[in-house]
């Protein structure tokens, strides 16, 4: 984590520098948090993963598929509000509000919902959704595995 606000501090130092505009931020505390709980949605996104991979045993299928889906739809690109029908999906994927909130920490942009209400569901969608979600799940599916004597095919 240290590494990754590092390599963002230097980032926008160097676009500064570069383009000769003020690079700032608007809430660096609320940036900070919400980048510290991405990293546990992250993870336990990738715990989620780990065991679909031990399940399936394709890596590639999944990757492909949850890839251009999450990133595609989270709206860390371009905002929700584009998507049109889709943007149903979008609110369902909780790295939506991630990205708005990285928005709404950057330079104020407005969020999907009442930024009081999304600060705390990005945090539960980070602790309770994903991490403690994945830890278990993967938990479960490594004893599984284990006792059927598959862990050794990974």
């Amino acid at each position: 984590m240290v590494t990754d606000l590092a390599i963002i501090v230097y980032t926008s130092i160097l676009l500064g520098t570069l383009s000769h505009e003020t690079v700032g931020v608007q809430n660096p505390l609320l940036l900070v948090g919400v980048y510290t709980f991405l990293e546990l949605a992250v993870l336990g996104f990738g715990l989620i993963f780990a065991a679909l991979t031990f399940r399936l045993k394709s890596f590639n299928l999944l990757s492909n598929l949850t890839q251009f889906v999450v990133i595609g739809l989270c709206g860390l690109f371009f905002p929700v509000s584009i998507l049109g029908p889709l943007r149903v999906v979008s609110m369902a994927i909780p790295f939506t509000y991630f990205a708005d909130m990285f928005r709404y920490a950057g330079y104020g942009g407005a969020t999907l919902l009442d930024p009081i209400l999304e600060f705390p569901l990005t945090l539960a969608s980070a602790l309770v959704g994903l991490f403690i979600l994945g830890l278990g799940y993967f938990k479960a599916t490594e004893k599984r595995a284990k006792q059927k004597g598959q862990i050794g095919t990974h």
